[in-house]
């Protein structure tokens, strides 16, 4: 992972950043995380799928994405092992006070019924696509 996270923050042309199925889990993200805080990349695709990343490393990335100079469009994270905390980390308004963010997928998660009402909700009220 530090392999990846290296490139992140030293590229200045990466646009997509297609990491599914590599085992990530919350150490790894908590890693690519601090990445794209310093990036100067252009990044705007996170594809993050089965991963087994839960909820700390779902934290991480929204504590990221609070701060990171990267328009990301698409953050994809279907496939892993967040919970409501999570889920909860990644929609609060300090994760998308950017108005960059258009897709979010966490289908396949953990998540209670209550909280994929509440991402949906959030969904529509920031004109996010949710899955």
């Amino acid at each position: 992972m530090k392999v990846y996270a290296f490139i992140v923050a030293s590229s200045t042309k990466l646009t997509m950043l297609a990491l599914d199925k590599k085992g990530i889990g919350d150490a790894g993200m908590t890693i690519l995380a601090e990445a794209l805080v310093v990036t100067k990349a252009p990044v705007t695709k996170l594809f993050l799928y089965d991963n087994a990343i839960a909820d700390a490393g779902a934290m991480a990335l929204a504590g990221a994405l609070r701060v990171t100079a990267a328009p990301v469009e698409m953050l994809d994270l279907h496939d892993n092992s967040l919970g409501d905390v999570g889920a909860a980390a990644l929609c609060d308004e300090g994760s998308f006070s950017r108005p960059s963010i258009k897709y979010l997928s966490l289908d396949r998660n953990q998540l209670s019924e209550s909280a994929k009402s509440t991402v949906l909700e959030f969904g529509k009220v920031r004109g996010v696509e949710v899955h």
